[in-house]
């Protein structure tokens, strides 16, 4: 997809639709015995049966077609049983605030098919509480690869759901 988004930057934000309706596709997936158990924010898991989250869903982990239709999704090294708006989460923080992601704000495709897919995929409306599971799970993920200042708006990010969760202790991270 972000090679898709990168040459026909005029059909990105259909095809950030067409990613954003993964996140509803996988919701309906119950998981599998013996997935692993990722805890949510409560570090228990969601009610009725949880679901298969993927944990890494951007735009270079799912295949498009010429026309930007979502064809395949790579790259299940992360996937576990969970509430899907930990996925959901996970995929805003990708999105939004890793550092590489922030660099091509930028171009056009980029930022269209980003438009689409946080639309389609409901980001915006991602509970507080997970968006700070999410931020966390991001700054232990990055933490090798950045130094604390380069990931501060994570850091920031992390604060601001937390206090809107009104759990300001609420630091919940991967399991």
């Amino acid at each position: 997809m972000a090679h898709f988004a990168r040459h026909r930057p005029e059909l990105a934000r259909a095809a950030g639709q067409a990613c954003g309706t993964v996140h509803a596709l996988l919701a309906g997936v119950p998981a599998p015995a013996g997935l692993r158990a990722v805890p949510g924010p409560d570090r228990g898991t969601p009610a009725g049966r949880p679901r298969v989250l993927h944990l890494d869903l951007h735009p270079l982990n799912i295949l498009a077609d010429a026309s930007g239709d979502v064809t395949g999704v790579l790259d299940w090294a992360n996937a576990a049983a969970g509430d899907p708006d930990l996925d959901r989460a996970r995929t805003w923080t990708i999105l939004t605030l890793d550092p590489a992601a922030r660099a091509r704000r930028g171009e056009p495709g980029w930022a269209a098919l980003c438009q689409g897919w946080i639309q389609s995929g409901r980001l915006h409306d991602i509970p507080a509480a997970h968006r700070a599971w999410a931020c966390a799970f991001m700054l232990s993920d990055l933490a090798g690869r950045y130094t604390a200042h380069e990931m501060q708006h994570i850091t920031d990010a992390l604060d601001e759901a937390k206090a809107a969760s009104g759990d300001p202790a609420q630091r919940s991270g991967p399991a």
